[in-house]
């Protein structure tokens, strides 16, 4: 069950933000509007992707609290630039190698670390 949780997180994350990423860098730039953690768009878009998407294997409710905990870990160490740049510049194994932090800690802890 918990490499489930880690593949649907990866594979998620990178598969929406190729798909936001696609509006522009310069666009993305622009909107960022603080110097540290993800806007709030980036959270919604992450957040709501990841629980429609884990939602059949997971159940509502352990969806929601994953990537809710998968969100506020990576919010607490990307912003919309640096996670972008990740995943527009690294291969998909590097990039589940730079990201496996917040799913394997989410795969075995209800809720973000404060």
């Amino acid at each position: 069950m918990a490499g489930i949780g880690l593949v649907i997180a990866i594979l998620w994350i990178g598969k929406g933000l190729f798909q936001v990423g696609s509006i522009g860098y310069k666009e993305v730039k622009n909107k960022i509007s603080k110097s540290s953690g993800l806007s709030s768009e980036y959270k919604k878009e992450i957040l709501d992707g990841c629980i429609f998407d884990a939602t059949s294997s997971l159940g509502y409710d352990r969806a929601k609290q994953y990537c809710t905990c998968t969100t506020k870990m990576l919010d607490k160490k990307f912003t919309d630039e640096s996670l972008l740049k990740v995943l527009n510049m690294k291969s998909q194994d590097e990039q589940i190698e730079i990201l496996s932090f917040a799913a394997n800690y989410c795969n075995r802890n209800a809720n973000a670390p404060e």
